[in-house]
């Protein structure tokens, strides 16, 4: 929120106009908290799995969702670029494309071959998990802001 304060004095008399806007940004409030939700699963899945050569093994279970040290990764990354879009008005637009990324990484892993699942590390529930936060990103990067002005004009 902003809050500016105006001194008009006129010719007339004194004039004091105070001026206040604030915004309100559900959008960025919800990809800030989603953001912080994956980048801690991605923390436990990384402590769970370790990070050594092998990413893709052994697996661990979070919310009935198997996942591996990559995935993990891909996890922290994705929060801490949630996060950061939420900060400012002018990166929303990062918060919207970690959503397209992870909507397409979640179709993937769900027409992914069984071999293919095994070899990186995640199971057809690791997609829903994906287009979940994916979706929930993208909606939440195009809701609007909601500004509010009020005026004061008051006569000293």
């Amino acid at each position: 929120m902003s809050y500016t304060e105006i001194d008009d004095r006129t010719g007339a008399g004194d004039v004091r106009v105070t001026e206040s806007r604030g915004w309100f940004s559900p959008g960025r409030i919800i990809n800030l908290v989603l953001g912080i939700v994956v980048l801690v699963i991605g923390a436990v899945v990384l402590v769970r799995t370790g990070v050594d050569s092998d990413l893709a093994h052994p697996q661990t279970t979070i919310f009935s969702v198997p996942q591996s040290g990559i995935i993990g990764l891909a996890e922290v990354i994705a929060g801490l670029l949630l996060i950061l879009s939420s900060l400012t008005e002018d990166a929303r637009p990062v918060a919207a494309v970690v959503g397209v990324i992870a909507i397409a990484a979640g179709i993937v892993a769900m027409a992914a071959s069984p071999t293919m699942q095994d070899d990186i590390g995640f199971g057809p529930s690791t997609g829903w998990w994906a287009i979940i936060i994916g979706v929930i990103a993208l909606v939440a990067s195009v809701l609007p802001s909601v500004w509010r002005v009020r005026r004061n004009v008051a006569a000293r």
